[in-house]
């Protein structure tokens, strides 16, 4: 974890229930100065199975930007 820096990432998998598969994805998360400050900046999911790698966004993948 970095302090006051939005390049903090973490991996995730989960099962679709719409294809059966196991989706890989990965959330980017900001961290203030603080314990109460902190936000997800995006979070990207594979959405056929294949693997993915955290920080990368290829155009085959859903991304979703939170505003």
């Amino acid at each position: 974890m970095t302090l006051n820096s939005d390049q903090n990432f973490f991996g995730v998998q989960f099962a679709n229930e719409n294809t059966a598969a196991t989706n890989y994805g990965w959330i980017q998360i900001q961290f203030g100065a603080n314990v109460g400050t902190r936000a997800i900046v995006r979070y990207v999911y594979e959405n056929t199975g294949q693997p993915i790698t955290v920080g990368t966004t290829p155009v085959t993948l859903q991304e979703f930007g939170v505003d």
